[in-house]
């Protein structure tokens, strides 16, 4: 009698149990599916750049992410694909189409490896090396140019609950192969892991020869925008690092939850930024009069020359007779993202 009654209640508690087990499961791959750390090869991974050309004042939005596998040499590639997405601003000439490409990533040795241009050569070359510590150099080659960076910081930023590792790298040696600072572009650039970097983002294989770089604004993985809790640049000589606010030019909530440059755009054609060049005094106008923004101006090396939070745009004027010559870039944004992003140059 006694066994049979334990059947009874084992066939009444059954259906509970099972539920009950199958929703902790469900609780545990939710919880997994977003706490693993992002890799670079990931097949969801989509990156949206900014182009920037002070030349002619170009400025164009670039879409990336992968295409079907292929097979070099035995081994299996991602390639990169991109788009132009929205309308050119002040591009002289059509954009320039960005590398292909073709992605490799070893995950048990923590390297990334690419072929930049596998019809003239399929050899590999080191994408990103995950590790690097301070101090590090590392060397960069191609039949044009050769370059040697320093890891000047590093450190880690959470992303989705994990840790993720973050280096500075300065630019040591130019295209020439001499010890200098370069004349073009920032000096010093940012990686992060699985993420890539946050300056141009097929960093630092492709920009040997010097150039404009393509500015990281948005990261995507799984179809969800990800924020990214700290932003770091290396700045200075090398001896310095600065640590950029989350609401930097780099990558911010705001930035990845809205992909709508026409909007964008829209919210930036409210907003005037003169005279430019700019001799002694920089203006701004707009035509919502009591808004409120803040306002972050950063020179080509990501270092911060002006930041002030409540500001009424309309009217507003900075004074840069003490700044140094050269190309600046302007961030301007409310409380519920960024209005407009923008460039000067400095001819003191």
């Amino acid at each position: 009698m006694f066994y049979y009654f334990v059947y009874i209640f084992y066939l009444y508690v059954k259906p509970y149990v099972m539920k009950l087990i199958f929703t902790l499961l469900l609780v545990v791959l939710y919880i997994t599916s977003f706490s693993q750390k992002i890799h670079y090869t990931d097949r969801t991974n989509y990156w949206v750049t900014m182009f920037i050309r002070p030349v002619d004042s170009c400025n164009f939005y670039r879409h990336t992410y992968y295409g079907t596998d292929t097979i070099i040499n035995g081994k299996t590639y991602q390639p990169i694909k991109n788009t132009i997405v929205g309308t050119t601003y002040g591009c002289t000439y059509s954009p320039y189409a960005a590398p292909s490409y073709y992605i490799r990533e070893d995950t048990t040795t923590g390297i990334v490896y690419c072929i930049s241009n596998p019809t003239v050569d399929t050899s590999e070359n080191i994408l990103y090396n995950y590790n690097l510590s301070l101090g590090d150099t590392i060397h960069y080659s191609n039949p044009l140019a050769a370059r040697a960076d320093s890891v000047v910081l590093f450190d880690s930023t959470k992303i989705n609950g994990v840790y993720h590792k973050v280096w500075g790298i300065r630019i040591v040696r130019d295209y020439s192969g001499t010890s200098s600072t370069l004349t073009f572009g920032p000096e010093h650039y940012t990686v992060v892991e699985g993420v890539g970097s946050v300056l141009n983002y097929w960093q630092p294989f492709c920009y040997l020869s010097g150039g404009e770089p393509d500015w990281l604004q948005c990261f995507y993985h799984k179809g969800i925008a990800v924020p990214i809790s700290s932003h770091f640049i290396a700045s200075g000589n090398g001896s310095v690092e600065v640590f950029l606010p989350s609401d930097s030019i780099l990558i911010t909530t705001g930035d990845c939850r809205r992909l709508t440059i026409d909007d964008e755009y829209s919210n930036a054609q409210q907003i005037t930024i003169f005279p430019n060049p700019v001799t002694e005094s920089l203006n701004f106008g707009s035509k919502k009069n009591t808004e409120k923004v803040t306002i972050h101006i950063s020179d080509l090396t990501g270092r911060t020359v002006y930041y002030q939070k409540e500001l009424n745009l309309n009217g507003e004027s900075i004074n840069t007779t003490d700044w140094s010559n050269g190309i600046y870039l302007i961030l301007i944004k409310n409380n519920t993202g960024v209005l407009k992003r923008d460039k000067i140059v400095i001819a003191n």
